[in-house]
Order: structure tokens, then sequence, then C-alpha cells
């Protein structure tokens, strides 16, 4: 199991072993100035979608933050948002004539280049290099966007996509670690794991000449199920993957304005059940050796 674990779990090996890589953990200075370019950059996203009628709330561990914290968790530095299908959609036809001028949007099937599962906002005059990508103009401080997918009610069409997307989703993990790693941190990973490592090797080598790209473009098709009565709903890209995090429709259909910093921002209405499914007790503060470290290797804002 803790072979699994760290072939599905990058970050997590990475927040073991940064002292011996080449990696800087984020300290308490720079985190605040990281907040602050991201609740712009969200701020921004706000008024956008407001103009345009275009449904969104902050999840994840941003949810969580505006919930115990009314703002960031104290020490998380990233952004999470989401969105059904229907309305990404709407946000993409419009992202380029009123967002193009300061962002980038990398996403599957929308980018040449699209660097991860799920769609990304770039701030175009940052340099945020963090690993995930190797291509400098990518390189960027970035808010993730999830979105949340019709999940079929049949239980074999559901098993079979949901199997499919978790395979896909662990080949390209793969090979986004080999396509992006530096030869310190292949040597880290090695050190850590050996056998974990002959089996990122094995897969990364087995589907590099498929490239990153195309299978996140494949991914994005995949998980989409254009059936809006569907009794369930879910965030198949995230970080719990295709079975982890189901949700009843209606859990994502309404939302309420919170606090979030100097502003307010969307939630799930009935953020309660959506955080107790995503995270368990939620409003228990985790010990410190507990809490997720987020690392870089370069940032300027």
């Amino acid at each position: 199991m803790s072979v699994l674990h760290e072939l599905l779990n990058r970050k997590a090996v990475m927040n073991k072993l940064v002292f011996e890589s080449d990696y800087i953990e984020v300290d308490e200075k720079l985190r605040k100035q990281i907040q602050n370019a991201l609740l712009g950059m969200l701020k921004d996203f706000d008024d956008v979608c407001s103009k345009h009628g275009i449904s969104y709330f902050i999840c994840g561990g941003s949810c969580l933050g505006a919930v115990r914290h009314k703002g960031f968790i104290p020490w998380d530095d990233d952004m999470d948002i989401a969105m059904t299908r229907e309305e990404y959609v709407k946000f993409i036809r419009i992202f380029d004539m009123d967002m193009g001028d300061k962002y980038v949007l990398n996403a599957p099937n929308y980018s040449n280049n699209s660097i991860t599962r799920f769609p990304k906002i770039l701030k175009k005059d940052s340099i945020y290099i963090t690993g995930d990508t190797s291509i400098p103009e990518l390189q960027k401080l970035y808010i993730d966007i999830f979105i949340a997918e019709n999940i079929p009610d049949n239980h074999i069409a559901r098993t079979i996509k949901g199997c499919m997307c978790n395979c896909l989703e662990f080949i390209s993990g793969q090979v986004i670690f080999f396509e992006n790693s530096s030869p310190t941190e292949r040597e880290i990973y090695k050190k850590n794991n050996a056998l974990s490592y002959c089996i990122r090797c094995f897969v990364a080598k087995a589907f590099a000449w498929v490239g990153v790209s195309r299978l996140n473009n494949l991914i994005d098709t995949i998980v989409q199920h254009n059936d809006n009565s569907t009794k369930l709903c879910g965030f198949p890209t995230g970080r719990k993957h295709y079975f982890g995090e189901f949700l009843p429709r209606e859990i994502l259909q309404e939302t309420i304005r919170v606090p979030f910093e100097d502003c307010s921002f969307p939630i799930p209405k009935n953020f309660h059940f959506y955080l107790k499914n995503l995270y368990g007790d939620y409003m228990r503060i985790p010990p410190e050796e507990k809490r997720e470290k987020h690392l870089i290797k370069k940032c300027e804002l």
C-alpha cells in the first residue's frame, strides 16, 4: 500500500523529502504575498463570472478556509474553484475577451499543451516554479478549476467510466513526473522507494509516446456525461479521483456568499455536507506535522 500511495501522491512524497531536494518550503512572509496575489486573481475571476452570470464556488481547502478561518487556511497558499461542466463551457467562451490580457487558461481540450487533467488560470506577469511543468510559459502563479461532472446512475456504466478515468490519470501522472522532474528529484524518489520508482519508470516509458497533453485531453473527454438528470455529481479529476467524491446533485446547485479575507465569495449552501464528505471533522485544526506543505523553486509575483 505504501508503494501505491507514493505512486498516486507525488506531493506527499516531496513533503517528506524537502530537505534533500532543491525545493524550498514557503515561509510565512512569502505565503502572505502569494495569498494576496491569489486573492487578486480570484476577485478578477469573480467579477467576470458576475458580469456574465456564470455560477461557481470556491472548493476544497479554499472552501474550508472560508468556513473555518473566514479566509485562507493560515498555512495554505493555493486557491481552488469549482463549476459544473455547463458553466465551464460558458466561461471558456468569454475567457480570452474578458481575462486574456492578464491571464492564460491552460486546460485539456482547450490548450495546445495541457499540463494537468484539470484547468488552471495562470497569471501572466508572474514566475512560480513548483515542478508541475518544465515549460517556462506555464510556470506562473495559478488557480485550479475543478469541474463537477454528471455521474451515471447506471452502476456498470459508472464503474467502467471510473476505471478508465483512474487508469488514465495514473498513467498521466507517471508521464508528467518523468517529463518534468529533475535528475535530483528522480534520485530522491529512487532512494526513498526503489519499487515505486521502477514502476514509475516502466509506466512512463511505456506511454511517453502518447504525451501528457493527449492523455489529459482523453481524460477530460471520458469524464464527461451529458445527462443533467443524474442523481449524483462528482469531481473525477480532483484529488480523490473518480470514485472518491460523489455528491447528491442538489449539494452543488445552491450557493451562498460568505466572508473571505476582505471580500466574499460563493460556497455550497450545504457546506457542512460538502466539507464533511471531503474532510470528515473539518473544524478540527490538524497538528502541524499533518498540515500540507507547498514547495517551490522560484517565486516572483
